[in-house]
């Protein structure tokens, strides 16, 4: 099919995209604005430590995410982990619940009075009632239930108790974000992404988008200032940054937008009045994250420490890396990810990385001993755009938004990324198949 694509932005969303299109016969071509592919999912090799930057974890149960595994040659690297093992913290305490026994450690955990475990019962009820709303490519029919936030939820059907220890550290540790501020639907969606299995890749989660991107026309240092869409193709218009390809702009028949939708608004400004709704609605939070390597691998059997909000404003979560995945650190020694809240994060965005890890290093102590004597290597992390927000509403727009895309014809120039009803990598990879879907049938 001689037919020429471009794809705005080089995340997993714009290779996925770039690939499906690839895979039908399609002449594409990536536009990337870093010197890297991969946006969010993005892994570093510090010395004798591999940190993952950005996604933290792939579930399993995506054929897609299995189709772009082996697309790029990695499926030796490609390992199921071992059941995630969370502690929760109340009262400075450490509570564990192992995801191979969850039942059995909620009935025996004193993290939860007899009352709350009771009324947990009303959580599974309402996520069974409405599990199949929780789809990777569909938003329709979330917008009934985007009514309250996880707080409101929580306090309404399981009591204030639960609400503390259970909801605030579960959206917490996942999104970094307030649960008083985000749409009950989100936690729900996390909550059915909990029952598949955690996958990981031995040379870091970011190694999947390198592996792709090595099958495509990259143009890396290209940042696009702008696409025009009309009824013969898309003109997209760049600023280079590579000696080798000098500024200019180019047509093409059509065009996959793989940006996040501020960024999108400002490089195609003419769209439909929904997209524009939805787009303009999206607002993106702020991460802080501190990166520990150890020379001696830490004790800690879980994966994840859980701060709740009530008993700590700023630390989120601790992931135990070396727990989470193999490839992280040699065997004896660790690797520990300290991520601040979103909310928090926004507010001390320029603090200092040294007063960033004396803060992380307080948090931690109580529950990693002898951490200031161990550590071999730390540095701080910044994310100004780490995860589009999910206020009560957001899902009501993104419902809007898929019906419009089901009730008129193709455009030349789809979205693909952060207008998803969940922001991992397998909503990035099923709205990339998406978008690259609406071109394919365009052609037809």
């Amino acid at each position: 099919m001689n037919k020429s694509i471009a794809v705005v932005g080089a995340g997993i969303a714009g290779l996925t995209a770039a690939h499906r299109l690839k895979r039908a016969g399609f002449n594409v071509v990536v536009f990337e604005s870093l010197d890297r592919p991969g946006g969010r999912m993005y892994s570093t090799r510090r010395g004798d430590y591999v940190v993952d930057l950005g996604t933290i974890g792939l579930l399993g149960g995506s054929p897609l995410l299995d189709e772009l595994v082996a697309a790029g040659g990695l499926n030796e690297q490609f390992a199921k982990t071992s059941p995630m093992v969370a502690s929760i913290i109340k009262h400075g305490v450490a509570r564990t619940i192992d995801s191979a026994h969850p039942v059995r450690d909620l009935v025996g955990t004193d993290l939860l009075s007899l009352g709350t475990k009771l009324k947990l019962g009303r959580m599974v009820i309402d996520l069974l009632r409405n599990h199949k709303l929780f789809d990777s490519e569909n938003a329709i029919g979330l917008a009934a239930l985007d009514i309250e936030t996880v707080t409101e939820y929580a306090a309404r059907r399981l009591g204030q108790e639960a609400a503390d220890y259970l909801c605030s550290p579960v959206q917490r540790t996942v999104w970094m974000a307030d649960a008083r501020a985000n749409s009950v639907v989100q936690f729900f969606w996390t909550l059915k992404q909990m029952a598949y299995p955690m996958y990981t890749l031995s040379e870091g989660n970011g190694s999947l988008p390198v592996a792709l991107a090595k099958t495509h026309d990259m143009r890396y240092l290209h940042a696009v200032t702008r696409m025009e869409n009309d009824e013969s193709g898309v003109k997209v218009h760049w600023q280079s940054n590579d000696a080798n390809f000098p500024s200019g702009s180019q047509a093409f028949d059509a065009c996959v937008c793989a940006l996040p939708p501020p960024i999108a608004l400002k490089m195609a400004p003419d769209i439909s009045d929904v997209q524009r709704k939805l787009f303009e609605a999206i607002q993106y939070t702020s991460m802080l994250a501190v990166h520990f390597g150890l020379r001696n691998r830490p004790a800690n059997r879980e994966t994840v420490l859980m701060y709740p909000e009530c008993e700590y404003p700023d630390m989120a979560a601790v992931f135990v890396n070396t727990n989470k995945a193999p490839g992280r650190a040699p065997a004896n020694k660790g690797s520990l990810s300290a991520y601040f809240q979103q909310d928090w994060s926004k507010k001390h965005f320029d603090m200092s990385d040294d007063a960033l890890i004396a803060l992380a290093l307080e948090r931690m102590r109580p529950f990693y001993p002898a951490l200031d004597d161990n550590m071999e290597d730390v540095f701080v992390q910044r994310w100004p755009l780490f995860a589009p927000a999910a206020p009560v509403g957001i899902y009501r727009l993104m419902e809007d938004y898929q019906r419009s895309l089901k009730a008129n014809p193709p455009s030349r120039l789809q979205f693909a990324g952060d207008f998803m009803p969940n922001a991992g990598i397998n909503q990035a990879t099923a709205s990339g198949a998406g978008a690259a879907e609406r071109i394919v049938e365009l052609f037809r």
